[in-house]
């Protein structure tokens, strides 16, 4: 077995490295469709997915590792509506961007929301 050093996490997020529009699959306990995260340079996030379930909120880069904290509410147009914060990364040697949300903690558990996606 060999193992390699990554270091994709060192470094420091900018808005401005993680905008753009992203393609890819959003998976739930419920859920799992084709949808498109767009992320600006003024911190703003807006997922659509297939169903119609639309999430728009913010992006905040993290100060010491190269990821951002989401906060993400989900409408009325979505299963699950409500809140979902998470923390997302972008592997710039990829450009794909790694989602992973959950509810606030007075929520329902079981609403995580996973999403994998490519510009």
């Amino acid at each position: 077995m060999t193992a390699n050093e990554y270091h994709s996490l060192e470094g420091t997020p900018t808005l401005a490295q993680v905008a753009g529009t992203y393609s890819g699959e959003f998976v739930g306990l419920e859920t799992r469709e084709a949808a498109t995260i767009v992320i600006t340079e003024a911190g703003e996030i807006v997922k659509t997915s297939a169903s119609g379930c639309t999430a728009s909120g913010e992006v905040f880069p993290d100060s010491k590792l190269n990821v951002y904290w989401i906060s993400l509410p989900f409408d009325q147009t979505c299963k699950s509506p409500g809140w979902n914060d998470g923390i997302a990364y972008w592997d710039p040697k990829t450009a794909q961007l790694y989602v992973i949300t959950g509810p606030d903690w007075d929520a329902v558990w079981g609403r995580g929301y996973v999403f994998i996606g490519a510009r």
